[in-house]
């Protein structure tokens, strides 16, 4: 009968042992991003210790997951393996951003789309295909950022015109009136928007 309290062999060579080190090494970062994501999102680590850290991880997994990319060609057929749950280290990984950086990107491009349908709106182009794809992007960057409240004012109005346009042909415009209140509805979204972000 075999010995239950018998020291158990993970490795048989100093190969062996530098791989599963290797292997430790990947898991061990992947879960502290993990954890890193939940502890930002949750509000309750500062942005700049945040952003410090999670780029210092994604700097350490680098080094580390050459290490064993002869074995896993990716990072989700090593999570797959061994049964990992880690969608926001996956996320911050494969997107090579953190949650900081992503959100400065989006901000810059929700601003841009904020401001060139004002722009329209207020030269009168009032037909679906001119305001449309432009209003649609707003909404799906909108979106992304992890600031924004769900229950956000600016996006119920957005995706209010978002439903009215949907039947409507590309040609087809608004009325003046409709126009009237969508730029209305843009500018207060807008200063909504700029009041809450960080």
């Amino acid at each position: 009968m075999a010995n239950l309290y018998e020291e158990v062999q993970l490795w048989k060579t100093p190969s062996e042992r530098e791989k599963i080190r290797n292997l430790a090494e990947v898991y061990a970062l992947i879960n502290t991003l993990q954890f890193l994501q939940k502890a930002y999102i949750k509000d309750c680590i500062k942005e700049q210790e945040y952003a410090t850290s999670c780029r210092k991880l994604l700097s350490q997994f680098k080094g580390a997951f050459s290490l064993v990319k002869s074995e896993f060609l990716t990072v989700e057929s090593f999570v797959e393996k061994y049964k990992m749950d880690c969608p926001g280290a996956l996320k911050v990984i494969n997107e090579g951003l953190t949650i900081e950086d992503r959100d400065k990107k989006l901000l810059i491009r929700c601003t841009e789309l904020f401001i060139t349908t004002i722009d329209r709106l207020n030269m009168d182009q009032l037909a679906k295909d001119q305001i449309q794809p432009d209003i649609r992007n707003l909404w799906e960057c909108m979106h992304g950022l992890s600031f924004i409240p769900s229950d956000f004012d600016g996006k119920k109005r957005i995706k209010h015109w978002l439903d009215v346009m949907e039947p409507m042909d590309a040609s087809e415009e608004l009325s003046p009136t409709q126009g009237r209140q969508l730029l209305f509805d843009m500018e207060t979204s807008f200063d909504k928007f700029k009041s809450i972000t960080p």
